[in-house]
């Protein structure tokens, strides 16, 4: 798992909320136990849009609001992509 924060606009100006992202990458392998063989593996990432105020701890509160929405949605697309897996 990896997580990037990013403003989507550069501009100190703003007093007010300024849009920023959060993108969430996690990569995964679903191994046999049996014999070790790989039967899936893959990476999937999700952004999460969040607006970021100007205080210090509605900004850090902002994000991890934002990592933990990014977070269950990875959560089941990789959840998914396992199922179809084991589905075969």
């Amino acid at each position: 798992m990896s997580s990037t924060r990013a403003d989507i606009l550069d501009d100190e100006i703003v007093d007010v909320l300024k849009p920023g992202r959060v993108t969430l990458v996690g990569t995964y392998s679903l191994t046999r136990i049996g014999d070790g063989s790989v039967v899936k593996s893959g990476s999937r990432s999700v952004t999460s849009l969040v607006d970021v105020g100007n205080q210090e701890f509605a900004k850090l509160r902002a994000y991890r609001d934002a990592e933990n929405r990014a977070g269950r949605e990875l959560a089941e697309f990789i959840r998914a992509d396992i199922a179809t897996a084991l589905g075969r």
